[in-house]
């Protein structure tokens, strides 16, 4: 079993509320597509506020660099 990780960070907490529909949407997608489990956490203690951590575990890390790979 594989764990991938990517932290994302927001101007500020409104541009991250207006964009965690978008977020919602991509763990959904990757739950549904790439069979993967996925979580998207915020945090509640410590750091800057505005920011989320995608979490996704899989056996397969194939389908894990799918999932991660940016489009910058």
């Amino acid at each position: 079993m594989y764990t991938w990780t990517r932290v994302i960070r927001f101007k500020n907490v409104t541009s991250m509320m207006a964009a965690m529909p978008i977020c919602v949407s991509i763990v959904e997608y990757m739950r549904k597509e790439l069979s993967q489990d996925v979580s998207l956490l915020t945090p509640s203690l410590g750091g800057h506020p505005a920011r989320a951590l995608f979490v996704v575990k899989g056996p397969d890390v194939g389908k894990n660099l799918i999932a991660m790979d940016s489009q910058d």
